[in-house]
């Protein structure tokens, strides 16, 4: 059976970390073989503002962003979302984030014409 410490709390006070919920359910006759969560936690995710959309010159399907995240200049960020207008605010994973199971934002140069561009990837 699977159940969430959320869950256990709603029924029980519980002080401790999951390790020691797990020793103490262990202890008393409940076997725990594993423990997992269920969302990473992620650092580097900020509020960005979305100043400018426009059309991605090389893909149909996605569309070049000027996000405000409160840096000196808006960053460039490249995305397929659909469901998003000017003003719109939205979560930002700034490059160094680590998304989980191995999944990291980097900054990459994007080529288009004749300037290189950047944007994150």
């Amino acid at each position: 059976m699977k159940i969430s410490i959320d869950w256990l709390r709603q029924y029980v006070e519980v002080d401790s970390d999951i390790a020691k919920v797990s020793d103490v359910l262990t202890m008393i006759g409940i076997e725990v073989e594993a423990r997992h969560a269920l969302m990473p936690k992620v650092r580097g995710v900020v509020v960005g503002k979305l100043v400018r959309i426009e059309p991605h010159p090389q893909a149909d399907r996605l569309v070049v962003c000027q996000v405000d995240t409160g840096a000196s200049e808006p960053s460039q960020i490249v995305c397929g979302a659909k469901n998003m207008r000017e003003g719109d605010r939205v979560p930002v994973a700034l490059p160094g984030t680590d998304l989980g199971g191995g999944l990291a934002v980097k900054e990459a140069k994007l080529r288009w014409g004749d300037q290189p561009r950047h944007a994150l990837q």
